[in-house]
Order: C-alpha cells, then structure tokens, then sequence
C-alpha cells in the first residue's frame, strides 16, 4: 500500500496543479476542477476497507503540491479539507461498486445526487467560507465558481477511473479492438477540435452526436475517454478564448458556466445513452440465450435427457440428404427395451422411467461420435442416426448396445434373462436418389421385429450395400408386429 499511496498522492498533487493552471483563465474562473474526480472514481472502484487510506493519499497529495508551488500553508490545508469532504461525502453517498454490473441506473442517480451535487456543494460552501474570512473573497461568486468546477470534473472523471477499472475490456487488446477503439477516439478528437477551437458557429450539437457514436460503439468505459478528451479539449479551447460559446455571449463569466452546464448535461446525456444501449443488448442476449434454451428444451426428451422425436426426425431427414447428395453410407438403429409393459405391470411406472433413464444413460455413454445422435422415439423405443457409417459398424455400435445393456444388470423379473434387455435393428445404405428414407426406417424396424421374433435380447441386421439391393414390402409383417407388441408386451 505504501506504492500505491504515493502514485495516488502524486496523481492527485498532478492533477490539483494542472486544475490550478485551468483557473487562470479569463476571469480568473475555475474552468474544471480534475483532481477530486480522480480520487472519487479510485475510491468508488476499491473496496470500503481501502477508503481512508486512499482518501489520506489524496489529502496528502493536495497539500503537497500546494505547498511545493507556495500557497499558504494553512490555506492550503484547510482548501485540501474541503476537496477531501467532497470526495468522502460523494463517495458516502453513492456507495462502492463490487463489479460492472452494478454501475446500473440507481448507482448514476446515487453518483449524481451524491458526488455531481452534494459533494461539490459541501465544499464549495466551505471553501467560499473560508476565502471569504481570510481573503475578503465574494463568498457567492466563489461558492458558484468552486462548485460548477468540481461538479465538471466529477461528472467527467470520476466515470473515467470506474470504467476502466470495472468495464470488461479484453476486447481491446486485439487488433480488431485496437482499430475500433481507434478510429471512434479518433473522430470524437477531431470533431472536439473542430467544434471548439472556432467563433463563427454554434455547432455543439455535432460533439453529442459523435459520443452518443461512442456509446454504441465503444460502451460506457469509452465513451468515458471520450467525455474527458470533450471536456479537456473544451476547457483549454475557452482558455484561449476561443469555442461556439464565444458566438453566443461576449460576457466571460456567463460563457464559462454555460460551457460547464453543457458538459454535466453532454455527460448525463450520453452516458444515459450508453447505459439504454447496454441494458438493450444484455437483455437480448438473455432473450437469445432462453430462446436457444427453449429450442433444446424442444428438442430434448425431458426423462431421458436424450433428443426426442421431433429432434430425431429432423436429424434423419437432413442426414438422408446429405447421405444422397454425397453418395455416403448413413445407418440406423433402432432400440427396444424388450418386455416393458410387463416390466411396468411388475414393477410401476416410476420404477419404469428409472429404468429408461438408466437406459437412456447408458445410449449416451456409447452413441458419442459429434455427428451421431440418439433419441428416444416414442415409450420404450429408442433410436441412434449414424452417419457416414457402414452397416458392418452400424451392427458393430449395435451389439455395443445390446451388451452394454444386458452388463448392467437392472433387474427385470418379467424377462427371461432375469434383466432388462434390448432388441435392435439395424438398417444400412448409400441412398440413390430414388430411394426413400421411409424404405431405410421400415427395414430397421422389420429388423427389431424379426430380433423380437428370434429370443429377444439380438441385434437384427443383415448385410446390405443399398437400399436399391435390397427386396421389401413395406407392408411385410405390419399387422404381424403390431399383434406381437400387444399380446407379448415386446
């Protein structure tokens, strides 16, 4: 902490010296006030333990600079206490800030309240007192002169420190960030200068264009730099006596409090903006992320926890086209745990969707290939889509199956092997344009029947090259399966 102390010490010594140098303008006129803007943006950004010693670092640094350029030892005390009160009433007020999610809209009402109005007020009061005892100083003109300064530098860079230090900002350091962040900065400079650094128009409209720009660009962390480049570009512009403000009103005083009013509102403004747009894009990415929850949720067999019907259908169809376009083998099983509704009878349903779970489980856990899928289709009927899959490794990854099932020993007093088991077809090809996916789904099926017929607990699947070798009724032994299903509870 003692490093730390003493950059902030020297940031905030920097910083009152160069606000003093911005005081001597026409008029003699606090133009903007940087140094408590600073140090209320490090201390809203840092954990509450850390405040009084950042609030003492910048104390320090206040008194040391003063006293390093020859003010007044205790003028330059008490001054510091009043900047000091500033930042610790502002900061009191609008609370610390744990992570770039709470910079929400009460956290800027909070900083507004607290660190633009109550803040600046507190020690402009004190400080026009305290001129006005020891130096004879009008106490009104000070007190509207130290608050429209330190009320600027607050609303300009307290935002500065907070964004940076909160704000994700890993998209910067690449060279697409690089760029964006480039040009936006870029342009918000040179319409800055171009706006304030000539007499003949009132073009300020321009500047809270190019920033709301930022703000959808860039975020709040920068429009932030953006802000403070305005303000500084400004504040040296109306030093020289130049900036639109000078075509509006000859009279020094009025220009430099319109100019301070139009930055408080240029910020309040855009970064109003910038939290609308914020706030926009979190919640369509909410909206876009339920949405593909929804899509899965639509797609996935809710006991299981494998895709379902609707997800298998369209997975088949879209890899049947592939398959023929591309002249490609495309296999398909389908699983049948065998006996269920005695397994049911037995056993209830709930301890029947245990077991499909079960079963569902152990599908996932072999079926794992990124372009194969597994559903289940309908009861106790389960189905796996391999593409690019010859019918030898189809009845390969079938056999996987049946054995996987039978290893695992769920106990099943309805069937004849003392467990719950399963039957599977399998239906291979290298579809041809004429063929029909309902072909390669009606062998498959015929094929878990004939398993069915034979003892159950097989896998049913003779070799094929293609569906156009291949001698099927569609109607073969329809009426047969269905009776079988039903009497037999398959």
């Amino acid at each position: 902490k003692p490093v730390a102390m003493l950059l902030i010490a020297i940031l905030i010594g920097f910083t009152t010296w160069l606000g003093a140098k911005l005081t001597g303008g026409p008029g003699q006129i606090a133009l903007i006030w940087i140094a408590n803007g600073l140090l209320a943006g490090i201390i809203l950004s840092s954990p509450r333990r850390d405040w009084i010693w950042l609030l003492a670092s910048g104390y320090a640094g206040n008194v040391g600079l003063n006293f390093l350029v020859g003010v007044d030892p205790l003028l330059s005390v008490t001054l510091a206490f009043c900047n000091t009160i500033e930042v610790a009433a502002g900061c009191a007020i609008t609370g610390a800030v744990g992570k770039f999610d709470d910079l929400g809209w009460g956290f800027h009402v909070r900083f507004l309240a607290g660190c633009v109005i109550i803040g600046p007020l507190l020690s402009a009061f004190f400080a026009a007192l305290i001129l006005a005892v020891t130096h004879g100083a009008p106490f009104l003109d000070v007190m509207r002169s130290w608050f429209a300064a330190d009320a600027v530098g607050m609303a300009s860079f307290a935002p500065l420190m907070l964004y940076m230090r909160k704000a994700d900002l890993s998209g910067l350091f690449t060279w697409e960030g690089v760029l964006r962040w480039g040009t936006v900065l870029t342009a918000v400079a040179l319409v800055a200068v171009m706006v304030f650094t000539q007499n003949m128009y009132n073009v300020r409209f321009l500047v809270t264009g190019v920033l709301v720009l930022t703000a959808f660009q860039l975020g709040r962390a920068g429009l932030s730099i953006a802000i403070c480049m305005v303000a500084l570009t400004a504040v040296l512009a109306i030093e020289s006596y130049n900036g639109p403000l000078l075509a509006i009103d000859p009279a020094i005083r009025q220009k430099v409090l319109e100019l301070q009013f139009y930055i408080v509102a240029t910020v309040l403004t855009t970064f109003s903006v910038a939290i609308t747009v914020e706030k926009s894009a979190k919640l369509k990415m909410l909206v876009d992320a339920a949405n593909i929850e929804l899509l899965e949720l639509s797609l996935t067999d809710n006991l299981t926890k494998l895709s379902n019907r609707r997800a298998f259908d369209d997975a088949l169809e879209r890899e049947w086209k592939i398959a023929t376009r591309n002249r490609s083998a495309l296999s398909l099983l389908i699983i049948d745990v065998d006996r269920f509704k005695a397994y049911n009878d037995t056993y209830g349903h709930s301890a029947g969707d245990a077991c499909l779970a079960s079963v569902g489980r152990l599908l996932a856990g072999i079926v794992f290939r990124p372009s194969d899928l597994v559903a289940r289709i309908g009861g106790e009927e389960f189905a796996a889509v391999l593409p690019g899959t010859s019918d030898a490794g189809a009845k390969e990854v079938a056999e996987r199956i049946r054995e996987a099932i039978y290893n695992a020993n769920l106990p099943a007093e309805s069937s004849t092997f003392g467990r719950v088991t399963v039957s599977v077809g399998v239906a291979a090809a290298i579809p041809a344009a004429h063929d029909t996916l309902k072909t390669l789904f009606d062998i498959a099926d015929m094929r878990l029947y004939h398993a069915k017929q034979n003892g159950r607990n097989r896998v049913g699947g003779p070799e094929i090259e293609g569906l156009e070798n291949v001698r099927f009724n569609p109607g073969f032994g329809l009426q047969e399966r269905q009776r079988d299903r039903k009497n037999t509870a398959a």
